[in-house]
């Protein structure tokens, strides 16, 4: 188990989540969270992640061939008899401040639950002791999974930092009348800097150093990260970025990136997507009972290299949102 506690509450994840999940995952008011599992193993009984505080309990986990997500005085069960023993699942926790949702499913199968709650977000402090985590000096990580978790929290991070910064608006090419209608997304080349700015100082006070547009044998990659591992010396990260309009999302996490994380020696790697649709731009076009972050999870239940597993998808968004006197 990995354990982040303190005298008023703790949160645990299981070992399969640990590294590639982190504490800022669990303590967003709305969120999405993917793992793949035997089906064998759905008769465990397995905390996937549990946070407990006396004003606050948030926890998923997998009982007696059922998948249970539990927060605040809310529980939800979604009942997972009719998968095979021998069939991969891959499970989906989705939560928002009025709302519950479990998916399982395989390519024989789907099954869904979704219950409504009162309105229900994670205590200010401690999202706020989250958020100083972020910037706690490392000099040598423990291992490298210590080293993923820093990395996936400062990608968590730069969504945050673009919205309440509106730095997000950099992110496009004016419009003539500054209304929003007819501008378009900048390129790729152009809104990485944005990403690169956004995690730097997290990335510089746990040691890791970054280095854009990195040559390899098979391209270049967007940006190497490197670290410090006990034991180990230098380890690598490897980040590919994406447009989510761009006509090969596919190929950018199915191959591109693992071959990438080959040239470098790096073990995992993050595949980050920007996502630019709001009421003016509507690209890309999903089905309507699909989002991108179940478009990703599919797209890597197709990737058959090594690295299938240790990818973690993230979605930025950087639409114009709706004016909270307009919801």
């Amino acid at each position: 188990m990995c354990h982040d506690v303190n005298s008023d509450y703790e949160i645990i994840f299981s070992p399969a989540l640990c590294g590639s999940v982190t504490v800022q995952d669990v303590l967003t008011t709305s969120g999405t969270m993917a793992w793949a599992i035997h089906g064998a193993d759905l008769a465990k009984n397995v905390c996937w992640f549990c946070v407990i505080s006396p004003k606050y309990v948030f926890e998923v986990g997998t009982k007696d061939r059922s998948l249970i997500i539990h927060r605040g005085n809310t529980v939800s069960e979604l009942v997972l008899e009719d998968f095979m023993l021998d069939e991969k699942v891959v499970l989906w926790a989705l939560w928002t401040p009025s709302e519950l949702k479990l998916i399982a499913k395989n390519k024989n199968r789907h099954k869904e639950a979704v219950v409504p709650t009162s309105p229900c977000i994670p205590p200010p402090d401690l999202v706020r002791w989250a958020r100083k985590q972020l910037f706690l000096p490392v000099s040598e990580f423990g291992d490298e999974e210590e080293m993923r978790t820093a990395i996936h929290a400062a990608i968590l991070s730069i969504e945050h930092k673009l919205q309440s910064t509106q730095a997000w608006h950099n992110m496009w090419d004016s419009s003539p009348k500054g209304t929003g209608e007819g501008r378009k997304p900048k390129r790729e080349t152009e809104v990485q800097p944005l990403l690169h700015c956004a995690i730097h100082d997290q990335m510089f006070v746990k040691g890791i150093e970054i280095i854009p547009e990195r040559t390899t044998g098979v391209g270049r990659i967007d940006f190497e990260l490197i670290g410090t591992c006990k034991g180990r010396g230098n380890v690598n990260y490897a980040v590919e970025c994406k447009l989510a309009h761009s006509r090969d999302l596919e190929h950018g996490v199915v191959t591109q990136l693992p071959e990438y994380m080959t040239a470098i020696n790096a073990q995992y790697g993050a595949y980050i997507v920007i996502d630019f649709r709001d009421d003016n731009f509507k690209f890309p076009v999903l089905d309507e009972n699909q989002d991108l972050d179940s478009l990703l999870d599919c797209f890597q239940m197709k990737n058959r290299s090594p690295f299938g597993d240790r990818i973690r998808n993230f979605v930025i968004r950087v639409g114009k949102r709706a004016s909270a006197s307009k919801l």
